[in-house]
């Protein structure tokens, strides 16, 4: 097993994979890139 510390740009990809995840069925959030790095 590898580990890897994240950089920024992983960070933003983690982020745009969780809203497309989370505004999908079943969950059908209403999440913004704004509101998901505002919480987290």
């Amino acid at each position: 097993m590898e580990f890897i510390l994240f950089s920024r740009n992983d960070l933003m990809k983690c982020t745009e994979t969780f809203i497309e995840v989370f505004n999908d069925d079943p969950w059908n959030d209403e999440w913004t890139f704004t509101k998901a790095k505002n919480i987290y």
